[in-house]
């Protein structure tokens, strides 16, 4: 399948999605949404040997911050230093030690590895201007581009990298591609200098009133975002957005054609303006159907918006993604969501270009999308944590096969298998088929905020 094909399958399944009264996601305040799934049985038997394949084909982790000793990191990324998108999940936003081991691990792959971009779970507005605005500091750097959740220290370290590599003939370079605004630097409102910058330096002469159109959406979303955060389904702000939202529609697909129209130099107005389209479907779901439904909208998103900015913005660019696992999953159990998410739809862009990496923590506690502390509970019998904590090898590296081995000691890969998500939640399932390898951390604590 063509490029072309392919990014017209992904937008109509979104169009599809809205059209049967799917899609979209919940957040706070416009912020990353909390992802969890919650299942009580399993079909994972006899432990012992479940424990021993782990003994036996893990590689333990020597450090989850040593930047100078790479001897494990070598050990583990031979495993996919040849693809083109490597995805690093984590199973709660708020968990220090998973930031520090993704922040190694970044590092090192750029390093060593000629990984020149990565991707946050956050903006596509904002996260893909900054560096364009010569930012010379790290922490407006950050917070200018992602949600609050991942304002700390730890992810502070990776954006002070990511500033010193601009003095260099290989910089890091970052990118966003949510559909969401994650930055309160850059508000939906902010549109209209951005495109009115573009217009003026470009001095281009559209045929319509972008500020008119620009105004129209803004207003509808944020409309939309008051209805769905008062659940209020017949106040005046749901009337409001339910009465523009074709008008607003219609405008965004005006601006994004206009742009598309422009050439490859275009490429990133174009793409922010169709971003938004899947913005109103996500806000549209969340009204109508509630937290599942909208977060099908968003991920659809995100992964129009990804592999937009691979294919056509970094199209020679190694990237990599920091993500949920649950966005990240290539193969999300069909029993709690029926329709693709971002993992499997870039898995079938992506096919074998594409390593997925779930991370999991045994113990401690991380932070939810408002920084209050959530425990991470005792673990289930033949869940994944309570296989690999019988080993006591964490923090671990497990690579995964995709078939089923011979003898039954990886079954559990290849079965439905109970994990957490943020450390409670636990959802079943084919560990196997939802990555290609997982870390798991000893102890998790709350990031070291920067306020």
């Amino acid at each position: 399948m063509n490029s072309q094909l392919k990014h017209f399958a992904i937008f109509a399944t979104a169009i599809f999605m809205f059209g049967c009264g799917g899609g979209g996601s919940t957040t706070q305040n416009d912020s990353a949404a909390a992802e969890v799934s919650t299942s009580t049985s399993t079909g994972s038997v006899n432990t012992p040997a479940y424990e021993q394949y782990v003994v036996t084909h893990a590689m333990q982790l020597d450090s989850l911050t040593d930047n100078n000793n790479t001897s494990d990191l070598d050990q583990i990324t031979a495993h996919f230093n040849d693809k083109r998108i490597v995805q690093l999940g984590e199973s709660t936003h708020g968990s220090k030690q998973m930031n520090q081991i993704k922040t190694r691990i970044i590092k090192y792959l750029h390093q060593n590895h000629d990984y020149n971009v990565v991707a946050f779970e956050s903006s596509m507005f904002s996260c893909n201007l900054k560096l364009e605005t010569n930012i010379k500091t790290a922490q407006p750097l950050l917070t200018s581009c992602a949600f609050p959740i991942w304002h700390s220290d730890e992810v502070l370290e990776l954006f002070d990298y990511i500033i010193e590599t601009q003095s260099t003939d290989r910089p890091l370079k970052l990118a966003g591609y949510d559909v969401q605004f994650s930055s309160g630097d850059y508000p939906a409102s902010s549109l209209h200098d951005y495109y009115e910058q573009i217009i003026t330096q470009n001095q281009l002469t559209p045929s319509f009133d972008l500020t008119t159109h620009l105004q129209q959406y803004i207003n509808t979303g944020g409309a939309g975002l008051r209805c769905r955060d008062n659940n209020i389904s017949d106040n005046e702000q749901c009337e409001q957005f339910e009465d523009a939202y074709l008008d607003a529609v219609a405008s965004l697909e005006l601006i994004t054609q206009y742009f598309e129209s422009l050439g490859n130099d275009f490429v990133l107005p174009a793409a922010i303006a169709k971003s938004q389209h899947f913005r109103l479907l996500m806000l549209k779901a969340d009204i109508e159907g509630g937290v599942s439904a909208g977060m099908k909208a968003r991920d659809t998103g995100m992964a129009e918006n990804f592999i937009t900015l691979a294919e056509h913005m970094f199209p020679n660019d190694k990237v990599i993604i920091w993500a949920h696992n649950f966005h990240i999953s290539e193969s999300y159990p069909s029993q709690y969501y029926q329709d693709k998410f971002m993992g499997a739809l870039l898995n079938d862009y992506y096919s074998d270009e594409l390593y997925t990496v779930g991370i999991y923590m045994l113990s401690g506690e991380s932070g939810d999308n408002n920084r209050g502390p959530i425990p991470v509970t005792a673990h289930q019998s033949d869940s994944l944590e309570s296989i690999v904590q019988a080993t006591s090898l964490a923090p671990l590296f497990l690579p995964l096969s995709k078939e089923n081995q011979s003898g039954n000691s990886d079954d559990w890969l290849h079965t439905q298998t109970r994990a957490k998500e943020w450390g409670q939640g636990n959802t079943e399932l084919v560990l196997s088929d939802s990555y290609d390898a997982l870390i798991v951390i000893e102890t998790s604590s709350l990031p070291d905020y920067l306020n």
